[in-house]
């Protein structure tokens, strides 16, 4: 059984048509393949709720929070400071373009 979540990620969020979700569920689609060479982390849900919303977030995922997840989650800020510039560094190794952000994403069904 799956409980509402929270998604806290640092990086870059992309979002993905229907025919990309499931190679991006058997990591085979190739955001998800460049992530991995690079040592980036992956994070893949429908954030839509009912309707169909799916994000694919590449770069360094800190938490879930939520009833079946954790109750917080707490970065002290050397350590989020170390995850913004190795996750940058990782991003640009991998090609990949954009400005990494800090995601707060709720989940309707984790």
């Amino acid at each position: 059984m799956s409980a509402e979540a929270n998604l806290v990620f640092f990086g870059l969020r992309f979002d993905l048509s229907e025919e990309e979700v499931e190679s991006a569920d058997i990591r085979k689609h190739p955001l998800v393949a460049q992530a991995g060479s690079a040592g980036l982390e992956h994070y893949m849900a429908n954030f839509g709720g009912s309707e169909s919303l799916y994000y694919l977030f590449i770069g360094k995922k800190i938490g879930l929070t939520g009833a079946e997840n954790a109750v917080e989650i707490m970065v002290p800020s050397d350590q989020l400071a170390f995850i913004v510039e190795e996750t940058q560094k990782k991003l640009q190794n991998a090609n990949l373009d954009g400005s990494p952000t800090l995601y707060v994403n709720w989940i309707a069904d984790a």
